[in-house]
């Protein structure tokens, strides 16, 4: 009787233990350490964002959007990825430093203008809260699963032929769900013209799974679309797209540079 009673208090000391190891590690949130030799909460990354506007500010509602977080340092800016009713993909949302305690200082960027406010991190890190105290507040909980951008819009684009010219226009890209495509919108180049598709392919997680580039066939000399490398900025504003072929043993690059109007 002792024997089994010895057994069920080791097994319950060592559930409970394993219980309290596994609560406190994922309570613990990870920390960056500055070149200052201090440590900071590490916020950099993708957030669900549910924003609030409230008091004089009721009127423009309440929305969710994606937040994208890059560190610097003590400094941080939050990008936003999706449009809005009232911002566009791309666009700040807000910034501010960090120090040992959390938020230093915090500045929301609105569409009247940038405004003071103070933010609050969870102990686990998970979880940030934003509010200016009288008409602007927003809940950020880190995202479980990484998004690509929303790519909708016009960029300015700069396509170099790789020794056929550079042609400078417009491109149109239409992203939905995780396919997309580009459209010159003014003037083409020097073997695709206006409203016509130059770019289209995939989005997985936070860039591309697939672009193909509308060229010629060097040997056919028809019209075709190849594959290409492609590659989004941190903040979301840039593509850079480039597609190298051989022909007769030599290698050519042609490449496409698009930013967010």
């Amino acid at each position: 009787m002792k024997r089994e009673l010895y057994s069920i208090i080791i097994l319950f000391v060592i559930f409970f233990g394993l219980q309290n190891f596994s609560l406190t590690n994922a309570q613990a949130a990870n920390f960056v350490k500055l070149s200052n030799g201090e440590n900071v909460v590490d916020i950099s990354g993708q957030w669900d964002a549910q924003i609030e506007n409230y008091g004089p500010w009721s009127q423009y509602g309440s929305y969710t959007d994606v937040i994208k977080i890059i560190l610097n340092g003590n400094s941080f800016v939050g990008i936003r990825m999706k449009p809005t009713k009232h911002h566009s993909a791309g666009k700040e949302s807000f910034r501010g430093e960090l120090d040992k305690d959390g938020i230093k200082n915090l500045q929301l960027m609105t569409g009247m203008g940038q405004i003071d406010a103070k933010g609050q991190i969870s102990e686990d890190g998970n979880k940030i809260i934003t509010d200016d105290g009288e008409k602007a507040r927003a809940t950020l909980i880190r995202a479980s699963n990484n998004i690509c951008f929303d790519l909708n819009g016009k960029w300015d684009a700069v396509y170099d032929t790789g020794g056929y010219g550079v042609y400078e226009d417009a491109v149109r890209i239409t992203h939905q769900d995780n396919q997309f495509v580009g459209i010159y919108l003014y003037k083409g180049d020097n073997k695709i013209g206006k409203k016509q598709k130059k770019i289209k392919g995939k989005t997985s997680g936070v860039g591309f799974e697939e672009v193909l580039f509308h060229v010629v066939d060097p040997v056919a000399f028809e019209l075709i679309w190849d594959l290409a490398e492609g590659t989004i900025s941190e903040d979301g504003n840039k593509i850079f797209i480039k597609r190298v072929y051989d022909y007769k043993g030599a290698k050519t690059t042609q490449t496409l540079k698009l930013k967010r109007r």
